[in-house]
């Protein structure tokens, strides 16, 4: 997927469909990169996960992704 080329994974936390809201984890353990730059900034991962996400979901949701990086 979108983080997967850099050593990087994304977790499904949580997705509940009642509150319309999804969270993953992104999982750096073993990113291609000492100190995360090869990686996208949270908001703009968070950003092209949500578009990827909607080609696939109908209606609205929110997304949290929690990143290590931001921590």
């Amino acid at each position: 997927m979108v983080v997967r080329g850099d050593g990087a994974d994304l977790i499904l936390v949580k997705a509940d469909a009642g509150r319309g809201r999804i969270e993953l984890k992104l999982d750096v353990t073993h990113l291609n990169c000492d100190d995360g730059t090869c990686l996208l900034p949270g908001r703009l991962l968070e950003g092209m996960i949500t578009a990827k996400l909607q080609e696939h979901i109908e209606g609205e949701f929110e997304l949290k992704l929690e990143d290590p990086r931001t921590e």
